[in-house]
């Protein structure tokens, strides 16, 4: 036998993937090209075989046969490489997608490298089972960066889960949230469990789907922490709430606020008050329209204008007030004034009248300080009062005030000149009095009863009658009498 020659061929071509990621049939096609039954195939050893042929057209046709097989090869494997590079690349895109905020983007990149692996395996022709090895290493390289994700999804999970939103207000009297927090509370956590329970649902490329279900459970102190955190941030979120209760004493405890406002007696009273409020006003426009508290963003804008209202009415219930009594003092000076006037306006005919009238102003005088000193009060509430409404009207008062005053030092020198017009009036009736008395002294002494030892019973009665007479003229006489002469009247034996 002639041995033209020999071919020494290598199993696995240069270049080639580590034929534990895929098995190709062209591989086995190609290597099922190089058998030959013995004894033209001998081992020599190494992995390399020897082929042997008796004819030179034998060894042509075999020649073609390996080349062409050889090149389909080369073809397949520059496909599969190609593939192979895309997949990597995607991949190594995906440690730069969250898998907390993106996740919609890190579906769309596994739904990409999915479809490179599918057009990879249909372009080189290999069956779907024959490249699960190949899906099943991708899927371990996916979990590597998928956990990395993972814990860093966990460390910011509190601070980076979708945005709730929701408003504090007041309902029922009391601080509220809206939704309630405990709704709040119930979506929050099932956020929490959906991104703890991702790699539980996740199922990669369905090369080794389990891998990805043992990512919680590696992560476990991690998870505890987000727990942790979760209690944390409603503690923070409570605290908030708690925060803006002071702001509602006003609007929550109206009849006791009332009560406090009622009592209000001194004007610094009020201004103090006032200023108060103007100082919340302040504070309250520095409050955010929203608070962000990592992922909850809660508004204000609800409870700020409640508050709003709140001081308001505080502010009209002190300006009411105000009001009142600046004009309940206003009228009890006025009601001072019109009785004064009405006293000072008297003028005595007689000397008791000019006594009385002396007595009020004696009393009027002791009172007007204490009086000037409600005017005050009162002008010092009106001109608070204007600061912030209007005012009530005090030209009346103050223009009684004034005529009060001018009457009052004037009455001195009335009641001088009374007491010298009724000192004259008086001495004129004293002498007519005199005048009146002496003629009926005269008459008297003339007319009176003789002795009563020539009286007979007529003249007895007759006298008896005169006397009647003469008491009843006498009591006429001390009636009209101003300051009864009793010296004058001793004088004449009366």
């Amino acid at each position: 036998m002639l041995m033209l020659g020999y071919v020494a061929i290598s199993l696995m071509p240069d270049h080639f993937l580590p034929h534990s990621l895929m098995s190709l049939n062209t591989e086995q096609i190609f290597l099922s090209l190089l058998w030959l039954p013995p004894p033209y195939l001998t081992m020599i050893g190494q992995g390399m075989k020897k082929v042997q042929w008796n004819k030179l057209d034998q060894l042509e046709a075999f020649t073609r046969h390996v080349k062409d097989g050889a090149e389909r090869l080369r073809e397949v494997n520059r496909k599969l490489r190609n593939g192979h590079s895309q997949v990597s690349q995607e991949v190594v895109q995906l440690a730069n997608i969250s898998l907390l905020r993106q996740r919609d983007q890190w579906k769309q990149k596994i739904s990409g490298i999915q479809k490179h692996i599918d057009a990879t395996i249909g372009a080189v022709g290999c069956q779907v089972a024959d490249a699960k090895p190949w899906k099943s290493h991708w899927d371990y390289q996916i979990f590597k960066i998928m956990e990395i994700q993972y814990r860093f999804g966990l460390e910011s999970l509190n601070e980076n889960l979708p945005e709730m939103k929701a408003d504090l207000i007041v309902a029922q009297k009391q601080l509220k949230m809206k939704p309630p927090l405990e709704e709040l509370k119930a979506i929050y956590f099932k956020e929490i469990k959906t991104f703890i329970a991702l790699p539980l649902q996740f199922k990669g490329l369905d090369g080794a789907p389990h891998v990805y279900k043992v990512m919680p459970e590696r992560n476990a102190e991690a998870i505890a922490v987000v727990f942790q955190k979760a209690d944390e941030l409603f503690v923070k979120v409570q605290r908030l709430q708690n925060s803006f209760a002071p702001w509602l004493v006003v609007g929550l405890l109206p009849e006791r606020v009332q009560e406090l406002v009622d009592e209000l007696s001194d004007p610094k009273d009020w201004d103090m008050n006032f200023k108060a409020i103007k100082a919340k006003r302040k504070d309250m426009d520095k409050i955010p329209d929203t608070v962000k508290i990592d992922c909850f963003t809660i508004s204000t804008v609800i409870l700020k204008s409640v508050i709003e209202d709140h001081l308001d009415r505080l502010s009209d219930a002190l300006i009411i007030a105000l009001k009142r009594r600046a004009s309940d003092e206003a009228k009890a000076v006025i009601q001072f004034l019109d009785e004064g006037l009405e006293k000072l306006n008297i003028r005595p005919d007689t000397v008791q009248e000019l006594g009385k009238a002396q007595e009020d102003a004696k009393q009027l005088m002791e009172q007007h300080h204490e009086v000037k000193k409600q005017l005050d009060a009162a002008d010092e509430k009106n001109k608070l009062l204007k600061s912030y409404a209007a005012g009530i009207d005090m030209n009346e008062v103050q223009n009684k005030w004034d005529d009060f005053l001018i009457r009052l030092e004037a009455f001195e020198q009335l009641a001088h000149d009374l007491r010298e017009e009724l000192k004259g009036k008086m001495d004129q009736r004293i002498l007519a009095m005199n005048s009146d008395i002496e003629k009926f002294a005269s008459r008297w002494q003339s007319l009176k009863p003789k002795s009563m030892d020539s009286f007979s019973m007529e003249d007895a009665k007759r006298n008896a009658q005169q006397m009647q007479e003469w008491q009843t003229e006498w009591q006429g006489l001390k009636d009209s009498s101003v300051v009864p002469n009793t010296r004058m009247l001793k004088g004449k034996g009366i």
